[in-house]
């Protein structure tokens, strides 16, 4: 399994290509019009079966509707999911930034999802946004905006909630495995780093 990422101006969100060895590939988060990495997808020769989206702010969902436009399948919590349908609820409009919304994805919860050959755990994770998700496909865990390298994602937005972080944080950590950690935004890590040197998950474990 081969992991790519694009990093989407102007939030450096990160978005993350997961390709199987059929060349087949599923999209965690799209902060950005799917022409952008259009390039990348046709250099690998890849089809692309779906895009899943961690939560709902604009800058992981910006490329919604041209993904969708192409034909490719949307998946989203329920609760996140609204905030895909306008520019006020994905919050794009607060900073000036144009949004076209949706309303037509799948929708995720906990459990198992199966798209292609592709076998997905998905955890609901909430405390950065109410129905922040979790996926995991192998040995990578894509975290959004709930787990960085060295720190958890902002409560101070609508719908975030500091107690429900910790929580998730705490159910990632306490995962039994070393999985490697993807986040919405800055570089890559692992569970057994954040467990070492991440203040905040220290800080939880008090």
């Amino acid at each position: 399994m081969k992991v790519l990422k694009y990093a989407f101006a102007p939030m450096d969100c990160n978005s993350y290509i997961v390709a199987d060895e059929n060349q087949n590939c599923v999209i965690i988060d799209l902060g950005g019009d799917f022409s952008q990495i259009e390039g990348i997808i046709k250099e690998n020769n890849l089809k692309v079966l779906g895009v899943l989206f961690t939560h709902g702010h604009f800058d992981h969902v910006l490329g919604a509707a041209s993904a969708k436009s192409r034909g490719i399948k949307l998946y989203a919590s329920a609760l996140d999911g609204e905030m895909l349908k306008s520019s006020d609820g994905c919050l794009a409009s607060y900073v000036g930034i144009d949004y076209t919304p949706v309303d037509d994805f799948v929708v995720v919860s906990e459990g198992e999802l199966n798209i292609g050959d592709f076998n997905i755990k998905v955890l609901e994770t909430p405390g950065h946004t109410i129905g922040s998700l979790t996926y995991i496909i192998g040995e990578n865990m894509f975290t959004g905006d709930v787990l960085f390298e060295g720190s958890i994602g902002r409560t101070d937005l609508p719908t975030g909630d500091v107690d429900e972080i910790k929580k998730s944080v705490n159910r990632l950590i306490g995962l039994d495995f070393n999985y490697n950690v993807y986040p919405g935004h800055g570089y890559s890590t692992t569970i057994d780093k954040e467990k070492k040197y991440n203040p905040y998950v220290r800080m939880f474990a008090k």
